[in-house]
């Protein structure tokens, strides 16, 4: 029953975190394959450390991988989401500036 309970507790602890990763992911317009490779990392990751948590006696290696494939997915989405917002950060800027002046270190300003 204990076990169970760990068992339980610990996709508790890192489902609802990896899907609201995932969510994010998709609101900000990542392709198709990669919002679905994210998703299959997270599913099987659980899954598999589910299963090596929860066998009797308890079978390490499926933990273990279970565990790299989940952080492995909450470190891309990480990334990619920050890659992301500040990429769109620079583009934004970029844009604003360039109304005003082209070269500033030359003075040469535009013509709007």
């Amino acid at each position: 029953m204990l076990k169970r309970m760990r068992a339980q507790g610990n996709f508790a602890e890192y489902a609802p975190f990896g899907l609201f990763l995932l969510a994010l992911v998709e609101l900000f317009d990542a392709p198709n394959i990669a919002v679905h490779l994210l998703g299959l990392m997270l599913l099987s990751g659980r899954l598999l450390h589910a299963w090596g948590f929860s066998a009797s006696p308890p079978v390490m290696n499926g933990r273990v991988l279970g565990m790299i494939l989940t952080l492995t997915m909450i470190l891309f989405s990480a990334l990619g989401l920050c890659y992301t917002v500040c990429f769109r950060a620079i583009v934004i800027f970029l844009e604003k500036s360039s109304d005003r002046v082209i070269f500033p270190l030359a003075g040469i300003r535009s013509q709007a």
